[in-house]
């Protein structure tokens, strides 16, 4: 993986991949974690019965510091490796279970992760246009980081896929049929009773303010439903000033900006929350972790671009709009018998479906049939 969780790195991959771990080992599994190192030390850690593995940073230049993840594999040389992210990373994983007759197993993390030249893609949609040279530069970079990518991605032995139109695209791409992978989060032991939460008042925003999650359509959303009485609450961080300076040049009083939270913190505010709202672009998101971590705690989602497998539009786990102004309409319309019932179907869907246990269980069904 690229960060671990408790260096304030990474986002829904880094916490999938760690909850994951941290169930195989207290299955009995000897599981290693390999991460780039936020501070600059390198070396071992010991937690949860997992152990980590620190490397120095690879920097913007990914392909010059392939090698370091190739020769962590080689010193603890696992039986398996999983890898819960496109990266040209895919490419020493490859290299090494070739050398050593090991399995590859890749995770997608997010739509964008089933497509070819995905780094040129990304920097194409989410940097401006010009003729610079920093940016043939990094368009280069990314080309060549695509290329690590393609010759990782063909030596991968099974594939797992978070939805129906992800694996139907790394097959068309690839040429790699997936299983299905189910993500999972601790089991959630309190919540707040639906009536409080309805009569709060709330929107939460939980994510990194990378520009594909489009936290600006939030900061509009909380200007529209000022009028309303709803409070907007907005979680997140980026180190990018020009950024947050161009999205929060207006913040409207009833937004508050929480910055980045621990995932415990994070969980308080989610569950003192009447929706989840996610903003992400179309393919900017797999299945989100967010979607989990509020139907645990009973709240529905509104999301303005992400359906996976169309359960918030046909099973009612909560809202799919297209523009800000139809919220206000949304949130006048349900009642509090309305909010109950769906808080109670999305709470009893995701402890039926998205528990960490539940979640290692199935991978672990599936590995054993296809391997």
């Amino acid at each position: 993986m690229p960060w671990h969780i408790s260096d304030n790195r990474g986002g829904g991959a880094e916490i999938q991949a760690w909850y994951f771990a941290v169930e195989l080992a207290r299955l009995g599994h000897v599981v290693y974690y390999v991460c780039q190192s936020v501070t600059g030390k390198t070396g071992t850690e010991e937690r949860d019965g997992v152990t980590i593995f620190r490397i120095r940073k690879l920097g913007k230049f990914q392909s010059t510091g392939l090698k370091r993840y190739y020769n962590v594999l080689t010193k603890i040389r696992p039986d398996l490796v999983v890898q819960r992210m496109s990266s040209a990373v895919s490419f020493p994983i490859a290299k090494y279970c070739r050398r050593y007759d090991r399995k590859f197993i890749w995770i997608c993390s997010d739509d964008d992760a089933t497509l070819r030249w995905m780094h040129v893609r990304k920097y194409q949609k989410y940097h401006r246009p010009g003729l610079s040279p920093k940016r043939w530069v990094f368009l280069i970079n990314a080309f060549i980081n695509d290329l690590y990518r393609h010759r990782g991605m063909h030596a991968v032995d099974i594939a797992f896929t978070q939805h129906n139109r992800q694996s139907e695209t790394l097959f068309r791409n690839y040429d790699l049929s997936s299983a299905r992978i189910i993500s999972g989060h601790p089991p959630v032991r309190q919540i707040t009773d639906s009536t409080q939460r309805f009569k709060a008042r709330q929107l939460v925003w939980v994510a990194n303010m990378a520009p594909r999650k489009q936290p600006e359509i939030f900061v509009g959303l909380a200007k529209i439903v000022e009028s309303k009485g709803y409070r907007c609450v907005l979680v997140g961080s980026r180190a990018d000033q020009d950024y947050l300076d161009e999205i929060f040049h207006y913040i409207p009083p009833n937004l508050e900006l929480k910055g980045r939270l621990s995932p415990e913190e994070v969980n308080e505010v989610v569950r003192g929350s009447t929706f989840l709202v996610n903003t992400s672009a179309a393919g900017g998101e797999g299945f989100p972790n967010t979607f989990i971590q509020a139907w645990l705690r009973g709240l529905p989602v509104i999301s303005f671009n992400i359906d996976p497998d169309r359960l918030l539009s046909e099973k009612k786990m909560g809202f799919v709009v297209s523009d800000p102004a139809e919220v206000p309409h949304l949130l006048q319309k349900i009642s509090l018998k309305e909010y109950d019932e769906m808080s109670r179907k999305v709470r009893e869907y995701a402890q039926r479906n998205h528990t960490v246990r539940i979640a290692v269980e199935r991978f672990l069904a599936d590995l054993k049939v296809l391997t």
